[in-house]
This record gives structure tokens, C-alpha cells and sequence, in this order.
């Protein structure tokens, strides 16, 4: 579990007043690393969205990752996570590739992209939720993909594929999520430039 303090010179505290009760927090720079490396944001969105016809039909009588993740949902996580780690890349930190971030969880062994989510454990009975309400649409677009593909605009990357996934979720369940979710304005760092951005994040 990526954790960081806010501002990161606590990260040692932190980290020290959590280890005991969650032995599995890992340290990074800042808190923005946590939310660049939700992986819920890549495979959850993109799994959802593109089986949407069938998880409404089903009802969730659908078993999202043995028959809902095949090669073309994979390219387009792929699009996402590429997405991701181009900003990632941007703000200087480490990149960390969606397989990888999985693998390093302990919830599949290593291997490609779509080695990795057909072997997720336990996947084969793990069913989708039941509408386009679920968790996966209304958590993991607004505070995951918004998220990103805010920070993205903030330092000048492009984002299409994130955004249409958003747009996607938006029209389907008829929300502005790109209005509900979590902006950089909504966490007043929109007008921060990189090294102003970096000092906030590691100085407060």
C-alpha cells in the first residue's frame, strides 16, 4: 500500500505510526505518487464501460474478469496506463507499469499486461457489479481517472483515451464526473507551476 504523508518530509512518522497496525505500507515521495498508481483506475473503468451492454443485461450475473477482459479491453487499459506513465514521467517520478504494480500487490504472478489480469487470484469468481452505478464506475472514474487526467493537464500531458472513458461513464449514468471528481482545482494546486508543485508536495 502506497502511502505518503502531506508534506512528504512527515513521510518517516507516517510511516512509522502506521507500519505496526498495516505492515504492508511502502513509502513514496508524495502523496500524488498514491494517486498515480491507483490501479483501480486502469482496470476497473475500462472492464466496466466496455462490457456495459452485458453487466446491465446480466445484472452482475457476470463474471468481469475470466469473460469481460479480453485483448481489445487489455489495449485499451494499456492506452490508459501508457497515459498514466506519461505523466508519471512528467513529474519526475518513478514510472511503474500497470502489470508490475499488480504483480508487486501479491494478487497475480508476474508476466505481460494480459498475463497478469487473466490471472488475477480468484478472478474467476469475481463478478461484475450489478448496474453502471457500481463502485467501479462511481469511485474509480471520479477520484481515479479524473484525478489523472487532471494532474495530466496540469503538466501538459494529453489524455484522450482517459477522457473519453470519462465521457463514456458521464453519458451512461448521465453525471458530469469530470465536474463531481477530483480536480487539481478542487485541490488548489491547478495554478501551481512543477517546482512550485514539487516544493508543496515534499515542503507543504
Amino acid at each position: 500500500v502506497f502511502t505518503a504523508a502531506l508534506p512528504a518530509r512527515n513521510n518517516q512518522e507516517l510511516v512509522g505510526a502506521l507500519k505496526e497496525l498495516y505492515p504492508s505500507v511502502v513509502p513514496v515521495g508524495s502523496v500524488m505518487e498514491t494517486i498515480l498508481n491507483d490501479v483501480n483506475a486502469i482496470l476497473h473503468p475500462a472492464a466496466s464501460l466496455l462490457n456495459t451492454g452485458r453487466i446491465e443485461y446480466s445484472k452482475g450475473e457476470f463474471y468481469v474478469y475470466k469473460e469481460g477482459i479480453t485483448s481489445s479491453v487489455i489495449r485499451v487499459m494499456k492506452a490508459v496506463d501508457n497515459e498514466r506513465l506519461a505523466i508519471v514521467k512528467a513529474l519526475g517520478f518513478e514510472q511503474i507499469p500497470f502489470e508490475k504494480l499488480l504483480s508487486d500487490i501479491g494478487i497475480c504472478p508476474e508476466g505481460t499486461l494480459e498475463e497478469v489480469v487473466s490471472h488475477v487470484y480468484g478472478a474467476e469468481d469475481i463478478k461484475s457489479p450489478g448496474s453502471m452505478q457500481g463502485r467501479y464506475i462511481i469511485e474509480d472514474v471520479p477520484y481515479g481517472l479524473v484525478s489523472i487526467a487532471s494532474i495530466g493537464e496540469l503538466v501538459g500531458v494529453p489524455t484522450p483515451v482517459m477522457k473519453s472513458l470519462i465521457a463514456l461513464a458521464s453519458t451512461i449514468n448521465q453525471v458530469d464526473y469530470w465536474k463531481e471528481g477530483r480536480t487539481t482545482e478542487k485541490l488548489g494546486i491547478a495554478k501551481l507551476s512543477r517546482s512550485k508543485l514539487r516544493k508543496f508536495l515534499t515542503e507543504g
